[in-house]
């Protein structure tokens, strides 16, 4: 998948600025906060990169080599390929948040290591549901999901225990009722 340079450099700039972004990536747009738990839908495909001054073209390799996961996902279940961030059907009952996509690409900036990892990410309602995904997933491909994060509420929480493990994204105050 290509997107045009500045969309690239707008997600890059973000996960910069605000320690992560999730991007529909059929539409370029950066997707605002909604109180889901996210997780990388195939961990084994996670990239670690340095987050610094060259995130753009990291981020720009990324999606070029996976850009076919979509596509494998939707012939699956019998489908035409879908372009990332667009819902290909109803193929593995996961939720549809954001309009019906089921798959966003994922960025978060590990502060403790200025490290960014780079996903294909999804999501769950529940802190519960995103653990439990997160163990099958890691499971299945091979590769342990280390934390599922909700933006909106700045919370990260550990697959291993599922406890918080801390706050994720951008410092804001709570919102009342939270």
């Amino acid at each position: 998948m290509t997107l045009r340079r500045p969309v690239v450099e707008r997600i890059a700039a973000a996960t910069l600025r605000d320690g992560g972004v999730t991007a529909d990536l059929r539409t370029g747009a950066l997707l605002p906060p909604v109180d889901a738990w996210y997780l990388p839908r195939r961990p084994d495909r996670t990239r670690i990169v340095p987050g610094d001054d060259f995130l753009a073209g990291a981020v720009a390799d990324f999606l070029a080599a996976e850009a076919p996961l979509l596509g494998e996902e939707a012939a699956a279940c019998g489908e035409e390929p879908a372009a990332f961030g667009e819902e290909p059907g109803a193929c593995g009952g996961e939720p549809a948040p954001h309009g019906g996509a089921r798959l966003w690409l994922g960025t978060w900036l590990n502060p403790a290591t200025g490290r960014c990892y780079l996903d294909i990410v999804t999501r769950a309602a529940t802190a519960a549901e995103a653990v439990a995904l997160a163990r099958r997933y890691g499971a299945v491909h091979g590769r342990p999901i280390v934390a599922v994060c909700n933006p909106a509420r700045g919370l990260t929480v550990a697959v291993a225990d599922g406890a918080p493990i801390g706050v994720s994204g951008p410092r804001r105050p709570p919102s009342p009722g939270r």
